[in-house]
């Protein structure tokens, strides 16, 4: 399980990115209000956080040894794939 989306949290944009990593390991990353944060969940967890309501951009996300190299990364994706939607 793997993607990016996005929602409204309290009338805010907000980016989710997330990637199953190992057994029942989830690479979970948010960003909103200029402001990212990540941490390690469970698959049962991912699918209780993401609201119905969420817009899925993305379905695919590479995973690289270094959590801030995948981050970085993911975040150029993110903004290409806005950036594409956008000009649609």
């Amino acid at each position: 399980m793997e993607g990016a989306c996005i929602y409204l949290e309290n009338n805010i944009p907000k980016i989710t990115m997330y990637k199953h990593i190992n057994n029942n390991k989830v690479l979970y990353v948010n960003y909103i209000d200029k402001n990212l944060n990540y941490s390690i969940i469970s698959l049962k967890q991912l699918t209780k956080v993401l609201p119905k309501s969420s817009i899925h951009i993305l379905t695919q996300l590479p995973y690289y040894d270094s959590i801030e190299y995948t981050i970085q990364h993911w975040r150029v994706i993110i903004l290409n794939r806005l950036t594409l939607l956008n000009n649609k």
